[in-house]
């Protein structure tokens, strides 16, 4: 399952079946394949706009088509969302697939992550002059590599490069 929440669209992908969506729009109809496979891409992007982009081409297809193809789309909406850290409605699109398919594998799975994820929460910021987070590599603003860094110099914050939850220490402890 985390293979399935990691995986990243291959840009060749992306671009196929964002022309065959643009094609088909185009034509005045987009057919529900052509919309979840695309929807599918923009999910597994690396972009949070992409990722919001195919949930909403996914939310659109929900009351369309047979329960087999809504199975899918749910099960997307919650690994999109998942993936946006939006663990409230990942739960939310999860908890109504297993009501409909309570031994769906896939369901549980996600599930437990998102509930994992749930109860992790942010890490608890350094008590000590010692700065460290998720992966104890920070960069100070200004520093050389800090274009990765999300930093506010009028707060005087540090910022992790890595970590999920967009962690910031203030400076002015150390």
């Amino acid at each position: 399952m985390e293979a399935v929440l990691s995986e990243l669209v291959a840009v060749d992908d992306l671009v196929k079946f964002e022309k065959k969506f643009q094609t088909e729009q185009a034509g005045g109809s987009v057919s529900h394949s052509t919309q979840f496979e695309y929807a599918w891409c923009l999910v597994r992007s690396k972009y949070n706009d992409d990722i919001r982009k195919g949930i909403g081409l996914l939310e659109e297809l929900l009351h369309k088509g047979s329960k087999e193809e809504q199975r899918d789309y749910v099960f997307y909406l919650a690994v999109g969302n998942y993936r946006l850290k939006e663990y409230e409605k990942a739960l939310k699109y999860v908890r109504g697939l297993l009501q409909t398919e309570p031994q769906n594998n896939q369901a549980k799975e996600l599930k437990c992550l998102i509930d994992k994820a749930m109860k992790k929460g942010p890490p608890r910021l350094p008590s000590s002059h010692h700065v460290s987070c998720c992966r104890d590599i920070w960069i100070l603003p200004g520093c050389a590599g800090a274009a990765d860094a999300r930093s506010d110099a009028s707060q005087q914050l540090l910022a992790c490069v890595f970590c999920p939850w967009q962690c910031h220490y203030n400076i002015d402890h150390l």
